[in-house]
């Protein structure tokens, strides 16, 4: 999760950590191994973008 939170524009080392810290979340864990309510807190911090957001099924490799 560390990572993936650093990968974000304007977070760092000591953000991504105090994030982390915050949001009861253990530095080595993986997006799919968060909790219910991890993601949910996760989410409502970062809420997702939606004019940027791909259509269905793009992205994922599939030849139409």
């Amino acid at each position: 999760m560390r990572r993936v939170l650093q990968s974000l524009p304007g977070i760092g080392a000591v953000r991504a950590g105090q994030l982390l810290t915050d949001l009861d979340i253990s530095g080595g864990r993986r997006v799919q191994g968060l909790g219910s309510g991890q993601r949910a807190r996760l989410l409502a911090l970062f809420p997702p973008k939606t004019d940027r957001t791909l259509p269905v099924g793009a992205g994922r490799g599939r030849a139409e």
